[in-house]
């Protein structure tokens, strides 16, 4: 979901023109909540420890947030250089989760 706000952002601040963004959809931001709880679910059927499927839920979550901005930023008509610059920020912002999570937990 932030992918796609930051890939429309960055596509609307490189095109000269006006390029108003969408409003947020709440079917993008189910859509974006739903493959982190497949695995959370499927872990506390499984028994599995609540930091295990947390950190297992937090993956899924960093890799589809990159993935979320690639396809955005794609589909947005951006060039290969944006749409690599949009992934790399969004694995930035994922693995900064990432250590906030580690450092809380430690």
């Amino acid at each position: 979901m932030y992918g796609s706000l930051l890939a429309g952002s960055v596509v609307a601040g490189a095109g000269g023109g006006d390029h108003p963004l969408a409003p947020l959809d709440l079917g993008i931001a189910v859509l974006a909540a739903f493959p982190p709880s497949v695995p959370a679910f499927a872990g506390a059927l499984l028994g599995w420890p609540a930091n295990v499927v947390s950190w297992l839920a937090l993956v899924v979550a960093v890799a589809g947030g990159v993935l979320w901005a690639v396809v955005a930023t794609a589909q947005a008509g951006a060039g290969r250089s944006v749409v690599v610059l949009s992934a790399c920020v969004n694995l930035v912002l994922g693995l900064a989760i990432v250590g906030v999570k580690s450092l809380v937990l430690h």
